[in-house]
């Protein structure tokens, strides 16, 4: 939903009056500040998923320095008193909302600065405007694009950072902080043509802060609709500049079903001579245009297969006296090819004599060598209903809704029948209509299973048979935490498995400590559980606050004191919960560098999960659905902004568990939406807020199996 963000947040501070600083400078007097703070982002975005205005007056940060430093600072509009009153000099006031990452889908930055002077006895009247900061990026495909290539993504970056735009995020807009030292976006289109080849092309221009640029990619088609063309790639920005490259695409034949989709084949009914027509469009010249069907000979063809592009005038004219037509040219012009296959009535009165299915078989081959092959069905029946596919979102592991239409009414109950693929006792479900939609909600089938069913009205059953697969339930490999290998750093897999769980042991290791072990003394079965020690890694003073973590992902690397992590799995099911056990044991607060938790407070500890399918980030050559980046405190967004989580759940602790064993928990997870997952994060620490290095030395927690609960 395209709208104009235009923020003007104008804040009047008038006669603010604190106690004025005590310093050296030879200052007489006061003044007064009147100081009015406003956030522009006077540009365009598109709205992505669940994301909602900013809020600039409550998370503006306000600073005001005089000649020798920080004097004040605020957070948010309505922490500054409503009286200011400074001593006479000249100062500097800052504004900033926001956070300045070098790339993401969401998190956008606002600054201003401006000099003013309070002379003795006078009001001064200055206005502070936050402009936003970032380079925005919005990549809009055009729908010709989706006609020609099977999947396709853009990846934009700076010198910094990059972002992957694909169909499931491609509404989302980019924002990059550019490097001081290097200006320059650069973007690179790979795709796959519905022939399998693949299709890159890489650009780059010059950019600059608060200003959007549209990346637009459209397909140009040449003289005839059917033909091929070219990848336009325009980029507008404001004021409006051109950059366009075209890139020639040479596709495969596409050859189409005219009225129905080729691919689930046609419904004919007994008796029915409409004629059936088959398209078969070249981006270059069709050299071969075979058809195949084991049942031409049958309908008096004279073959059961043969090659429509290589025909001599006598044979086309058997064949069209036999009730098949074929029609079309070749463009030499153009180098384009478009043919259209028809049986005629004559021929479908001798194809609809009977009930019966039969497959067809088109194959195209074109001048560049590109060829299509399209396996099809002419289903003649009686039946008054039909069987349609499932919609992918409604298969879980344990329950699916059923698809089926009226094609004419009929006398008799609707209903479907299914089970289990190779059984041979069916169960029958009643169909709910509206419509002409009929459907049936299935429970209690079993995880990773093929089905097949039929729609039915009375007891005349689809010739249309439908099978899909329920979802998995998949669980966690070693999620009992039993089996370990190394030392320094502790890793939570055996010798010869393959990582799945990692955590902190190999920042906190080059302090020959491992904030994440193994404890055999707690645990609710097994010989282990796995223990979670926050606590100071380093020597003297020299050091830093690590929590006791465990994350879904692997440590990709140590930059300097902090760490780099990659966090998810992949994961294509939809669990209800995630249970477990847990032990927790929270301390006092004595590490902090976030006003989220202060020294003196009782600890808090966390697990969470998330499923999604976020566009993900490479780091240190791997790809990762997250990237945790603690020293730019890139983390991951759990709200409802990020545009990538399909369901989230959490269970935060912050007294001790009751008794000395551990007790069972479960954490719900709330679903966003319908989609599909293809990741997974899970994240525990003994410190919620050890991203920040802030927690306790003296919190704890066990875990110990832990498994999703599925419906």
């Amino acid at each position: 939903m395209n709208r104009l963000l235009n923020i003007w947040l104008i804040f009047t501070l008038v006669g603010m009056g604190l106690v004025s600083c005590e310093n050296n400078n030879d200052w007489s007097g006061e003044g007064t500040l009147q100081l009015k703070i406003g956030v522009k982002g006077d540009i365009q975005v598109v709205q992505t998923r669940g994301e909602t205005e900013p809020a600039p007056e409550e998370t503006c940060v306000i600073k005001i320095y005089s000649s020798e430093g920080l004097i004040r600072k605020y957070t948010g509009i309505a922490s500054i008193p409503g009286e200011l009153q400074l001593s006479s000099g000249v100062y500097r006031t800052e504004a900033s909302a926001g956070e300045a990452v070098p790339a993401s889908f969401n998190k956008k930055y606002f600054y201003g600065e401006t000099d003013f002077e309070i002379k003795a006895g006078q009001v001064t009247q200055t206005d502070l405007v936050c402009r936003i900061m970032n380079s925005l990026v919005k990549v809009n495909f055009d729908e010709s694009v989706l006609n020609i290539f099977s999947t396709y993504e853009v990846t934009v970056a700076t010198s910094a950072a990059s972002l992957k735009i694909h169909p499931e995020n491609q509404d989302s807009v980019a924002y990059f902080m550019l490097p001081s030292d290097n200006k320059k976006i650069t973007w690179t289109l790979k795709a796959t043509a519905l022939n399998g080849s693949k299709f890159e092309h890489t650009g780059s221009f010059q950019a600059a802060a608060t200003t959007r640029y549209d990346l637009n990619i459209a397909y140009k088609p040449d003289l005839t609709p059917e033909g091929g063309g070219s990848v336009t790639i325009e980029i507008d920005t404001t004021p409006i500049e051109v950059n366009e490259s075209e890139v020639p695409v040479h596709l495969a034949p596409k050859i189409s079903g005219v009225g129905f989709d080729i691919l689930k084949g046609v419904q004919v009914e007994t008796g029915n001579n409409n004629p059936l027509s088959f398209t078969v469009a070249g981006s270059s010249l069709i050299e071969s245009l075979l058809i195949q069907c084991a049942s031409f000979s049958n309908w008096g063809l004279p073959f059961n297969q043969i090659d429509l592009a290589q025909l001599t005038p006598e044979e086309a004219a058997v064949l069209a006296a036999a009730g098949l037509e074929v029609t079309g040219n070749d463009n030499e012009l153009t180098g384009q090819s478009f043919k259209k296959i028809t049986f005629t009535s004559a021929l479908m009165q001798r194809i609809t004599a009977v009930e019966a299915s039969h497959s067809l078989t088109i194959r195209a081959v074109d001048s560049n060598e590109k060829s299509r092959e399209v396996i099809t069905g002419i289903h003649v029946s009686n039946a008054t209903v039909s069987t349609l596919e499932p919609l992918a979102a409604t298969i879980y592991t344990n329950r699916a809704v059923l698809r089926g239409e009226v094609i004419r009414e009929s006398e008799g109950a609707y209903r479907f029948r299914y089970r289990m693929v190779g059984a041979s006792e069916w169960i029958f479900a009643d169909a709910q209509r509206s419509g002409n939609s009929l459907s049936a909600q299935l429970t209690g089938l079993t995880p990773g299973t093929n089905y097949e069913y039929q729609v039915m009205v009375g007891d005349v059953v689809s010739n249309v048979l439908i099978r899909f697969t329920t979802e998995s339930a998949i669980q966690l490999p070693n999620a009992g935490f039993e089996d370990w290998s190394g030392s320094s750093p502790l890793l939570i897999y055996g010798a010869g498995q393959s990582m799945f769980w990692d955590s902190g042991n190999h920042g906190s290791a080059t302090m020959k400590k491992n904030v994440t072990e193994p404890d055999e003394t707690i645990k609710q079965e097994g010989n282990r559980s796995i223990r979670l020690k926050s606590q100071f890694v380093g020597l003297g003073i020299i050091g830093k606050f690590a929590a006791g973590n465990l994350f879904v992902g692997k440590y990709l690397k140590t930059d300097g004191t902090d760490g780099v992590l990659g966090w998810g799995r992949p994961f294509a099911s939809r669990p209800k919960a995630l249970r477990g056990y847990i032990k927790y044991r929270p301390g006092t607060v004595d590490y902090t560098t976030t006003d989220k938790i202060g020294k003196g407070e009782t600890d808090q500890g966390i697990v969470y999960v998330a499923l999604g399918d976020w566009a993900g980030e490479s780091a240190e050559g791997e790809h990762w659905p997250v990237v945790v980046k603690t020293k730019s405190q890139q983390f991951f967004d759990p709200s409802e902004n990020n545009a990538g989580t399909i369901a989230y759940g959490e269970y935060v602790l912050n007294a001790n568990t009751e008794g000395e064993e551990m007790i069972e928990f479960t954490i719900p997870l709330d679903y966003r939406d319908t989609r599909k997952p293809v990741s997974l994060v899970l994240v525990a620490s003994a410190s919620r807020y050890g991203d920040y290095f802030s927690g306790s030395s003296g919190s704890t927690m066990w875990l110990d199996n832990l498994e999703f609960i599925y419906e």
